[in-house]
């Protein structure tokens, strides 16, 4: 592998959230291209969360107009 071929899979390891072995593992002996996208904190889950409520209530309102 030429160095620019091993630094693009690098950055597309961290970007997936994976270890570069991890990344190489998923893609090469499965039949995806891509892994699945990294697991999203738990904290920044509650506050999508509590924002789609929120919206939900906007609209609900809005409907009853």
């Amino acid at each position: 592998m030429t160095p620019d071929g091993r630094e693009l899979v690098e950055r597309r390891a961290k970007a997936y959230g994976r270890s570069l072995s991890d990344f190489v593992r998923i893609v090469l002996l499965s039949d995806v291209k891509e892994p699945p996208p990294p697991v999203i904190d738990p904290a920044t889950a509650s506050a999508l969360i509590y924002e789609l409520q929120k919206i939900g209530g906007n609209v609900n309102q809005l409907a009853k107009i």
